[in-house]
């Protein structure tokens, strides 16, 4: 015969009392809920730091190296629109080619040794202007 689970229902009483099961589910429901809204205010907390910051903040996906996201000092940094859908970019579109030759040469490979890259290289405009960073 099995034992029954139970949890403690009382702070600091000690004692283990068995919930019942629609009451437990209740239970489970409102801690998930309660997780799930810190999670999302965690995550706005987050965002708005990433597009208050003056700097080019994006990521892309390591495999097949689309961008995911940038944000607005980024967007406004390379020439892309608030609106315009940065999905449909390569990392190689913010770059101008001896960077993105770098990527592959230098960049890319150092940060997999090391965890991390420290250099120069530039982000390139939708206007052909080169920024260097």
């Amino acid at each position: 015969m099995r034992a029954k689970k139970s949890i403690h229902a009382g702070k600091g009483s000690g004692e283990k009392k068995r919930l019942p099961g629609k009451r437990k589910t209740r239970l489970t429901q409102k801690i998930q809920k309660t997780l799930r809204r810190k999670t999302e205010q965690f995550h706005s907390h987050i965002a708005g730091i990433l597009e208050a910051t003056v700097d080019f903040i994006g990521y892309a996906d390591a495999k097949t190296k689309q961008i995911l996201y940038i944000n607005n000092a980024g967007r406004k940094m390379v020439g892309i629109g608030e609106r315009e859908d940065v999905t449909k970019l390569k990392v190689s579109d913010v770059h101008p080619d001896w960077t993105n030759r770098m990527f592959s040469d230098e960049i890319f490979p150092a940060a997999m040794r090391n965890d991390v890259w420290c250099g120069e290289c530039a982000f390139l405009h939708k206007n052909g202007l080169e920024i260097p960073v």
